[in-house]
């Protein structure tokens, strides 16, 4: 059965004690409807990762989605997920991926209190200057145009601060990476912005 417009709309919940109740596309492989008891209606993608472990991805719910736009996405999810992709698994990480909040907690807690003697300075500069832009995105997200950005409008106020903020998040971004709370390999968004000159003392 090729899922229409008219076969979702008419579509009704025919489970038996909450039991999954889906209605499977003929055309794209995994592709389906899946009603709910409460009759929501959400697209899916049905499929098997690499080590065999049978996963379920919601696109969207019917209405906000065309059978149309999901199809055609559901079939972007399907190539990817025969090269490898786990989508299920990039969403969790996505959603459970720390923010520059978390990290830069993390980053006090573990190494610059018992480290620095200076770890007061760290932290007046976080939160005056880092966690108030920062603190709610997700760290892997921070590229170098948001230090440069970061970096340029601090430099206004004090060119120093600024300087001493960069180092900052090099070190902070730097730890992160050894301690597995960004992967292996991440752009240090600090790297290649260029510091501020300033006057030898």
């Amino acid at each position: 059965m090729k899922l229409t417009k008219l076969i979702c709309e008419k579509a009704v919940y025919q489970g038996v004690g909450n039991k999954r109740h889906v209605l499977w596309d003929d055309e794209v492989r995994g592709f389906g409807l899946r009603v709910y008891p409460s009759q929501r209606k959400a697209f899916i993608v049905k499929y098997r990762t690499v080590n065999g472990r049978q996963r379920q991805l919601v696109i969207g719910d019917f209405g906000t989605w065309t059978v149309d736009l999901a199809r055609k996405e559901a079939r972007k999810y399907i190539v990817g997920i025969d090269q490898g992709d786990d989508p299920v698994e990039e969403r969790r990480a996505q959603r459970d991926a720390i923010t520059v909040a978390d990290l830069c907690a993390e980053f006090m807690k573990r190494w610059a209190r018992d480290r620095k003697r200076s770890w007061h300075d760290d932290q007046l500069r976080l939160d005056k200057h880092v966690l108030p832009v920062w603190g709610t995105l997700k760290a892997a997200s921070i590229i170098r145009a948001d230090m440069a950005a970061l970096h340029h409008k601090v430099g206004k106020e004090s060119p120093g601060t600024a300087n001493r903020t960069l180092d900052l998040v090099r070190t902070i971004w730097n730890k992160a990476v050894i301690w597995g709370l960004l992967p292996e390999g991440h752009v240090n968004p600090a790297v290649g912005v260029e510091r501020n000159p300033e006057r030898p003392r």
